[in-house]
């Protein structure tokens, strides 16, 4: 009889009750958040990606619009993970990116590449690597969460983790000439900055992407797993598979990401 046969999830204890007389109970520990299973991204050549749809854009070229997107994440390091790109390069000819540096600093960053390549244009919050930052919650399940107003400045880019607002200072450049976010034909990348290769090394599980700005009470909600249901652009469980579980079909490509469960049983018996 398989574990799967057997209907085991992590944090489970299951007794099972053998013709023999004896009662053996099975304690299962596995590569799994709340049941269910996660993404690894090994560090070394995994990502996920997503084709360049304009539902994945938040403006016209000329107004953007609000969108959230909230994840969970686990890493040993939070030193040079690349977590999403809509573009390669933040700043440059990106849409919108997060992100962390060689210093563990937390970015959400957003650029108008209208002005590109003459200036660059961007505007953001960052974490940095002290008090609240994301290099506190190294070894730990965490919920991040960055949202956009859309109001074309700094003051409506934001960051939570695990449900608090924690960011600690902007990240701009020439933000004064900032008017939106441009419509490019990048793809949406998970786990991978592909102009200076860098693959992040963390586990990802249901990455959700919405068209409006989740409000404090939303987001205590997607951390208390009664995440919103309306106003998903892309809901990637990232539980099997690199489906989007959304009702628009951005489904992903895998690049050897895996679903693995590392399982530690401890075992039990006493006789009847």
């Amino acid at each position: 009889m398989s574990l799967e046969t057997l209907g085991l999830t992590s944090g489970i204890e299951t007794k099972i009750s053998l013709e023999s007389g004896i009662e053996t109970k099975l304690s299962l520990e596995s590569n799994i958040i709340g049941g269910l299973r996660c993404a690894i991204f090994n560090g070394t050549n995994a990502y996920v990606n997503i084709a360049d749809d304009d539902l994945l854009t938040f403006s016209d070229g000329s107004n953007d619009d609000s969108f959230t997107i909230s994840l969970w994440i686990y890493a040993d390091s939070f030193i040079s993970q690349p977590i999403l790109y809509k573009g390669a390069l933040p700043g440059k000819d990106s849409e919108w990116a997060i992100y962390t540096d060689g210093s563990s600093v937390l970015f959400f960053q957003l650029t108008d590449t209208s002005q590109m390549p003459t200036k660059q244009i961007m505007i953001g919050r960052q974490v940095w690597n002290s008090g609240n930052g994301i290099s506190g919650n190294v070894g730990s399940w965490i919920n991040l969460i960055c949202r956009y107003t859309g109001n074309g400045s700094i003051s409506g880019v934001a960051i939570f983790i695990n449900g608090s607002l924690v960011d600690d200072g902007d990240s701009s450049t020439n933000e004064i000439d900032y008017t939106a976010m441009q419509n490019t034909a990048n793809d949406l990348r998970v786990g991978f900055d592909d102009n200076n290769i860098i693959y992040a090394d963390v586990k990802i599980f249901d990455i959700r992407i919405y068209d409006k700005e989740l409000s404090q009470s939303e987001i205590n909600d997607v951390v208390a797993g009664n995440p919103l249901s309306t106003n998903l652009v892309a809901n990637y469980k990232l539980q099997n598979d690199v489906r989007d579980y959304a009702s628009n079909g951005l489904n992903g490509s895998n690049n050897n990401v895996t679903f693995p469960v590392t399982t530690v049983l401890a075992l039990e018996s006493s006789l009847l």
